[in-house]
């Protein structure tokens, strides 16, 4: 599963490489808040429930992008 790369799907799942490198499988339906982490926009934290909160390294357009 190696090959997979932040916003490529896998069925139900979107796959998000934060920002220590950890790969997530996330599902839509799980995100309740997505916004930028800082007002230069260049890195987004995703709030998920279930207490996770992974910080992306894309812009804020981009995440959204991969969600669509």
């Amino acid at each position: 599963m190696s090959d997979l790369i932040s916003g490529m799907r896998c069925g139900p799942f979107v796959i998000l490489k934060d920002a220590d490198g950890l790969r997530h499988a996330e599902c839509q339906a799980t995100i309740l808040t997505i916004s930028d982490t800082d007002d230069t926009s260049t890195s987004t934290v995703i709030w998920f429930g279930g207490n996770s909160t992974p910080v992306i390294d894309c812009s804020l357009d981009r995440v959204l992008k991969w969600f669509t």
